[in-house]
């Protein structure tokens, strides 16, 4: 039934009133002309009945033979719609327009996330993806997932498994990365464990070898902490390659400095370019000056729960540098030398634990700099291949 009323209600259909004649003979009349009735009802005065539009256009002949007269109650279905807006058309042309263009932007890719890497960078991921053919914008009838995946998983040493879903207009990347192959050292010889640096040593763990260095010692650079000769019971010796961990509490100062009667440079914007990004293409909405000495370029995408849409407005700002006649004030100085600080800071405590740091400004005529100390913990212990000369 359901769909004997769509079916209706796409073609149309009209709902009547026809009474004060002769009811039997006017839907007899009807039946012989072939004009559809359903949904009939009588009240004892009246004739409730539905028919279709060329129908209701032919009963009134069968209405004047039976003496009846007809009233249409309503009027159903999509051709009466579409005559209501006929004024509109622009509605309805626009309304297809858009029914076609999620139609046709329904079967690509618009939305590409990576998940479960955390050694290699999204951006590289998506990249290689990108060149096994799934882009934002491509058909998903254009490209076979699976051949994908693998021809992306092959440009990674460090990933062992890639996998691709595509649900509705997404492709989601799920990554399993390869577990870090531990540092093959060389046996074949003879090893000592020395320290690295000058420090404290606060442990000790000797995996083969016998230890030389005391705990909270002081050790100096090149000293032997384990060695690789082993004395046996026998008064003989043996050598082994030396392995061991050895952290040692170290010290570091680290200096950065400004000098004041530097000339000072202005930085100045001279443009910003805007470009809209639709559905994976850039359209740029300007120039780029001729001579421009940087570019930074900032982009900003539309998200949806947290899901990156293919819609973003990027800038692009192009900046000129000249010198200044005035020197370089004495904040600007300070930035300059804390920023180097930092950098160098930062490089230094990478690979080590830190402790603590102390922090002082020196200042004089021509110069302000910065000046620190780094209290660390750090792995201190060093293999060093040693010699053995038989003797008679």
């Amino acid at each position: 039934m359901l769909f004997v009323y769509i079916l209706r209600f796409i073609t149309g259909f009209v709902k009547f009133r026809a009474g004060g004649g002769f009811s039997e003979r006017f839907v007899n009349l009807c039946n012989l002309s072939g004009i559809p009735l359903w949904d009939i009802t009588y009240d004892g005065d009246n004739v409730f009945a539905c028919t279709t539009i060329d129908g209701y256009k032919r009963i009134i002949s069968c209405a004047r033979k039976s003496g009846m007269t007809t009233k249409s109650l309503k009027r159903v279905g999509l051709p009466f719609i579409l005559f209501r807006f006929r004024s509109r058309s622009g509605l309805a042309i626009g309304l297809a327009l858009m029914m076609l263009t999620l139609s046709i932007l329904s079967g690509r890719i618009w939305i590409i996330d990576v998940t479960g890497n955390e050694i290699v960078p999204d951006e590289e991921i998506i990249a290689a993806v990108n060149d096994a053919g799934i882009r934002i914008g491509s058909k998903r009838s254009s490209f076979n997932a699976a051949q994908c995946a693998i021809t992306a998983e092959s440009e990674f040493d460090e990933v062992s498994r890639i996998s691709i879903n595509i649900k509705g207009s997404g492709a989601h990347i799920t990554v399993k990365e390869s577990p870090q192959k531990p540092e093959i050292t060389d046996d074949s010889g003879y090893y000592n464990v020395v320290s690295a640096a000058d420090s404290q040593l606060v442990i000790l763990e000797t995996y083969s070898g016998t230890a030389q260095a005391k705990l909270f010692n002081p050790v100096l650079k090149g000293q032997t902490l384990i060695s690789g000769i082993n004395s046996n019971k026998d008064e003989s010796v043996s050598y082994v390659h030396a392995h061991g961990y050895a952290v040692g509490r170290t010290e570091k100062e680290i200096a950065s400095g400004t000098d004041i009667h530097t000339k000072a440079y202005d930085i100045k914007t001279i443009k910003k370019v805007y470009s809209l990004f639709f559905l994976g293409k850039k359209i740029t909405l300007g120039r780029s000056p001729e001579s421009y000495d940087y570019e930074f370029e900032s982009e900003k995408y539309l998200s949806l729960k947290s899901k990156r849409m293919p819609f973003g407005i990027f800038c692009t700002e192009y900046s000129t540098v000249e010198e200044s006649d005035a020197e370089l004030s004495e904040n600007t100085a300070r930035l300059m030398s804390i920023e180097s600080f930092a950098n160098q800071g930062a490089e230094y405590t990478a690979p080590r634990q830190i402790i603590s740091i102390e922090t002082n400004e020196e200042k004089n005529a021509s110069s302000l700099g910065i000046k620190g100390k780094f209290i660390c913990f750090e792995n201190i212990g060093k293999e060093q291949p040693f010699e053995v000369t038989e003797t008679e």
